[in-house]
């Protein structure tokens, strides 16, 4: 596994729950049990690339789409990466995106990978919540501006 958590305390309306980086003897951050895609969306065959992320609701201008979950999004150094074996770094570097701006890896747990760039996107990444620009309409696709990310795709 690449980053070893436990959940430490749940308040007892169990929304919200406290994580403990195991590896690091450090609290890492409260988040929300619906976190992750906080919308209803799902990957299909898209006309921009491959396979794209498309929305199966209506979901309003300002509305998060996606926020960072750990323990189902992690976030890896290069050093982590080469500790794995070659099989293993293959597949995070498949479905990964390298962070230029904290020199590390994402990998996320759900399908918000699919999210295909377009010169004119309806999402916006804030770093580690994504929002909608404009209203997004159900069977359309999700998209962002990789150029804004400053993310790249070491593999793809």
């Amino acid at each position: 596994m690449l980053l070893r958590g436990a959940f430490i305390e749940a308040p007892d309306n169990m929304d919200l729950f406290r994580c403990y980086c195991l590896e690091y003897q450090t609290t890492c951050l409260d988040f929300q049990t619906d976190a992750m895609l906080r919308v209803h969306a799902a990957a299909q065959p898209s006309a921009i690339h491959g396979n794209g992320l498309f929305a199966r609701q209506f979901i309003a201008a300002g509305e998060v789409i996606w926020a960072f979950d750990p323990p189902f999004d992690v976030r890896f150094t290069e050093e982590q990466l080469q500790a794995l074996p070659p099989p293993a770094q293959q597949q995070a570097l498949y479905y990964s995106s390298f962070e230029k701006h904290c020199g590390c890896y994402l990998l996320t747990g759900d399908d918000d990978r699919f999210m295909n760039h377009s010169d004119t996107p309806n999402a916006l990444d804030h770093g580690d919540v994504i929002t909608a620009i404009r209203d997004i309409q159900p069977g359309e696709e999700i998209t962002l501006d990789y150029n804004q990310l400053g993310y790249s795709f070491r593999s793809k």
